[in-house]
């Protein structure tokens, strides 16, 4: 199929493509409410994480005055606390608002990727391509609202450099183009590395299409990209030269030992896993077929060789090169990466599931066209099936998966039902929140996945800070904590130790420890340390939670050498 002529602009030949394929037309607006009611129904189910909240304390930092180059205690990451700064300001803070920023990341995902899709195979498919990114596959859609503070913000800007890339290969770019390829990449490489996954074969592709001479590259639109880059990137270079470009070194501590660990360990993971999770395949974190069968395995990877000999067939006809380009290197460049190996909620391949998607659907439409014998209305009937299927496989992907699995073995306070929604689905962290204010307890020692949780939700009412040195992300928070002269402790009760365990994720929830594995502080060693250095105390109980009160200072960095922590 044959994209159509430029002269007309893109909403015309889109909206002209719909009036005469009403059946599409309805399939994609039932796909674009779906979409956003599924993104809503999930932030109103899912809990956050301490990672997710350390986010929103960046953004409520931000909107007062601070600046951070990078997500705390990182060399990288952080950019969306800023994009979530924006949605606090007009909307308020709260766990909600930070689920939105994600979900208006994406939308702006989508609309880029509709222009690219556009661009290279024309209309329907361009539209239709995007919106299946909308729908599908499930952990974009559904587990993935609240980010991790940088994977969108690549996303974005990756997507607008192949755009950018684009036009200006194709001879109609100009200045605002090599403005926004420069700005976009800059603050994309600032955001993480990963930015590479664009990068690289954005720039192969721009390259050969200047020596080919069927772009043109002006001293001066080249100077105005190289400064949009330097702009953009401007808080790396910030961070990055009083501390020895430690950013080039990664991620400071060595990553984790795993199975057989090498790069083609790495590839067998993304060929087993992580590819058919992205084409929707797969469940996140069990790794289960979504259609389970004895066939289902044989058939998807026919389906990988009917999409890698239309990569070819495309190659080999001169079309979507910077298509082809970046689906071929991906798989060795996500192999590249030292933590890759965790596949489970497919947070590695985030930047892989719109373009291969755009793959996906352009086979459908262009396979369809030929098996119709090129009816008029075969390329939006063959668009409406894509976009039909991408939709079922989310949806049967979902109902068994949390934040949409309905929990009624639980106490009353987290038992859930199919209907059960709110704005604020952290009930016992918001709950610990809201009595250690009435309780006049404004500084608190915690672990780390609950700390965070707490001092989010609670609007700057109480700052809550991990007690273990080696799991601070903010140090001002916790020397503000260490000063006070009555900061409490809070810990899990164990007789409620699952309950809250189920909500967290983790039974991690006593101060000194952020794993299962290591050795927490526990009720009777603080009680024992108050009573041994005659210190008297209260105990409070706010669910599951145990909050043990001093009447003077008691510091982790007394208490947790004394019992070996």
């Amino acid at each position: 199929m044959r994209a159509p002529s430029r002269r007309s602009t893109p909403w015309a030949r889109l909206a002209a493509c719909w009036r005469v394929n009403p059946g599409l037309t309805a399939v994609v607006v039932l796909a674009l409410l779906l979409g956003l009611l599924l993104r809503l129904y999930a932030l109103g189910r899912g809990t956050i994480n301490a990672d997710e909240a350390v986010v929103g304390l960046m953004a409520q930092q931000i909107l007062h005055g601070h600046f951070f180059a990078f997500y705390w205690a990182q060399n990288y990451g952080g950019t969306e606390a800023y994009a979530a700064a924006v949605v606090f300001a007009l909307f308020g803070s709260s766990a909600f608002t930070l689920g939105l920023t994600t979900v208006l990341l994406c939308a702006a995902s989508v609309a880029i990727l509709w222009r690219i899709g556009n661009r290279l195979f024309g209309s329907p498919v361009g539209a239709v391509a995007a919106i299946a990114f909308w729908v599908w596959p499930e952990p974009y859609v559904t587990y993935y609202g609240h980010g991790d503070g940088f994977r969108w913000i690549v996303l974005v800007c990756g997507l607008v450099v192949f755009l950018t890339v684009l036009r200006i290969g194709d001879g109609d770019g100009g200045r605002l183009d090599w403005l926004a390829l420069g700005l976009t990449a800059g603050v994309g490489w600032w955001s993480s590395p990963e930015i590479a996954y664009f990068l690289a074969p954005g720039g192969v592709y721009l390259m050969a299409r200047i020596v080919q001479r069927r772009a043109k590259m002006p001293p001066g639109s080249l100077a105005l990209g190289i400064a949009a880059l330097g702009l953009g990137s401007l808080p790396w270079w910030w961070h990055d030269i009083p501390h020895h470009f430690d950013s080039l070194a990664g991620i400071p501590q060595p990553p984790p030992p795993t199975p057989g660990g090498a790069y083609w360990w790495h590839l067998g993971i993304f060929d087993r896993y992580v590819l058919p999770i992205v084409l929707g395949l797969r469940t996140r974190g069990s790794g289960a077929w979504v259609v389970p069968s004895r066939l289902t395995p044989h058939l998807v990877n026919v389906l990988i060789v009917v999409l890698l000999a239309w990569l070819v067939y495309l190659a080999a006809h001169g079309r979507a090169w910077l298509l082809v380009l970046f689906i071929g290197a991906f798989p060795f460049l996500y192999a590249a990466q030292p933590f890759t190996w965790y596949w489970h909620d497919a947070r590695y391949a985030i930047f892989l599931a719109p373009l291969l998607g755009l793959v996906v659907v352009s086979l459908v439409c262009e396979g369809g066209m030929w098996a119709l014998g090129y009816a008029q209305s075969a390329p939006a009937i063959m668009a409406a099936l894509a976009l039909a299927a991408g939709l079922g496989l989310t949806l049967v992907a979902a109902r068994g998966e949390q934040p949409y699995k309905p929990r009624p073995a639980l106490p009353a306070f987290e038992r859930t039902s199919w209907l059960s929604w709110h704005s604020n689905p952290n009930n016992l962290p918001t709950a610990l929140a809201d009595s250690l204010v009435r309780w006049n307890v404004h500084y608190a020692f915690s672990s780390y996945w609950l700390g965070y949780d707490v001092g989010f939700l609670s609007d700057g009412r109480v700052m809550v800070s991990p007690a273990g040195p080696e799991f601070i992300r903010y140090p001002p928070y916790y020397q503000a904590i260490a000063a006070s002269p009555t900061a409490a402790w809070i810990f899990m009760d164990p007789a409620l130790e699952r309950d809250a365990a189920v909500e967290a994720g983790t039974t991690a929830l006593d101060p000194g420890c952020a794993t299962p594995d290591q050795q927490c502080l526990l009720i009777p060693e603080i009680v024992q340390w108050c009573e041994a250095h005659h210190i008297s105390y209260l105990l409070r109980y706010s669910g599951p939670y145990v909050v043990v009160i001093p009447s003077e200072r008691v510091l982790p960095t007394q208490i947790l050498p004394y019992f070996g922590m």
